[in-house]
């Protein structure tokens, strides 16, 4: 595949509005190109009609598995307006537009590009490449979830996602452990209150238990910082007359390497005992919605050096380290299987923004550069 073809195909999977969802139509213009070129596919379906594509390059001799990800689905375009349509697939001066070119299909599209020229290459000569397309990134990582709930997940030695970096070289991201949680009272009149039981005094009372048993300052990572905790939403009762009878609230908590999600659960759950054990009148029910994991490979890991040494001959400058500043599904992966070496790596900066765009050069590299950071990553485990 050639930068004009593999710029073809990013510009007709840009035109499929995929916002959280319709991921079958981005899938049902990939699939038939990796078939042709040999690659085995499976697709699974998620959520009804939604879809998710895994792809294997495979060697047909034993050896190392280098797993390549990335999602289908993009966020809406928002209120804000636009210079260019976001599904028109745009090219001026140089860049290219339009509604997931940075998030993140021009790096899932470099990566097809990437993987079919190592196959025209006859490469690897040992091992696999696997291809792990999702739907529902944008959503919390839903899709990828799905996949591992499943068992559907492959393991993989290494991975690389295609998130964008603006081409640098992201070898970390912090935690997402979101919670939702309500609480249940009594309805009474606004005048005699202590006939209900009020679910947003029980609310305030859990989240200042909370505040009190996690201690944010105590977690730090040298390259992401601190852990943070904010109490995001809360909401509750109808009128100003009525004790309320249901509370909720949702806490975003953002976790570094070495915290434990499963014991960091856990915790929360003995603060809901313990204020059933000293309130008879405390009912209250927690939801953990999102649980992505957080990741961090080491400097010196051989595929973040390959990657490093690599850009100095194919990028315009070559790339540094970087953190990636949100969660991506890399950390299903983790879940799945704990302690890959994965790395970050994307063309572009202007995610999730009006008129979102890439350029075409940096497209271009990307390819270039996966294909090299591939050949050479197993070139190194032979």
């Amino acid at each position: 595949m050639n930068n004009e073809q593999a710029l073809q195909l990013l510009q007709d999977v840009l035109k499929v509005n995929s916002t959280n969802g319709n991921e079958s139509a981005v899938a049902d213009l990939i699939e038939p190109i990796l078939q042709e070129a040999g690659l085995e596919t499976k697709r699974y379906s998620y959520k009804g009609d939604r879809s998710q594509l895994i792809a294997t390059l495979d060697s047909g001799v034993e050896g190392p598995v280098l797993g390549l990800t990335g999602h289908m689905d993009v966020v809406p375009v928002g209120d804000n307006p636009w210079e260019h349509d976001p599904f028109a697939a745009e090219i001026e001066d140089g860049i290219l537009y339009g509604r997931g070119a940075c998030d993140m299909k021009g790096g899932l599209i470099a990566l097809v590009a990437a993987a079919l020229r190592l196959k025209e290459e006859n490469l690897p000569k040992k091992g696999k490449i696997i291809l792990v397309f999702t739907a529902d990134e944008e959503m919390g990582g839903k899709g990828a979830k799905d996949l591992v709930d499943q068992d559907l997940l492959p393991y993989v030695d290494a991975l690389i996602c295609a998130e964008p970096t603006n081409l640098q070289v992201a070898r970390a991201h912090k935690g997402v452990f979101w919670l939702a949680l309500e609480t249940q009272g009594r309805t009474a009149h606004g005048s005699t209150p202590k006939k209900g039981i009020n679910a947003v005094e029980k609310m305030i009372k859990w989240l200042d238990r909370i505040a009190e048993a996690y201690h944010a300052d105590d977690h730090e990572d040298d390259l992401l910082g601190k852990s943070t905790m904010s109490f995001n939403q809360i909401s509750g009762g109808s009128v100003v007359n009525v004790v309320p009878d249901r509370a909720k609230a949702q806490v975003d908590i953002r976790t570094v390497p070495g915290q434990d999600h499963p014991a960091l659960y856990a915790a929360f759950e003995q603060i809901i005992t313990d204020l059933e054990a000293e309130d008879a009148d405390f009912h209250g029910q927690m939801d953990l919605f999102t649980n992505l994991y957080p990741l961090r490979t080491a400097d010196q890991d051989p595929l973040v050096q390959i990657a490093l040494e690599s850009s100095k001959d194919i990028l315009d400058q070559p790339a540094s380290l970087a953190a990636f500043s949100g969660g991506t599904d890399c950390a299903e992966f983790i879940r799945h299987q704990a302690d890959i070496p994965t790395i970050i790596i994307g063309p572009g900066q202007s995610l999730h923004e009006p008129d979102e765009h890439i350029k075409v050069g940096d497209f271009y590299q990307s390819i270039a550069w996966y294909q090299s950071i591939i050949q050479q990553w197993f070139e190194e485990q032979a």
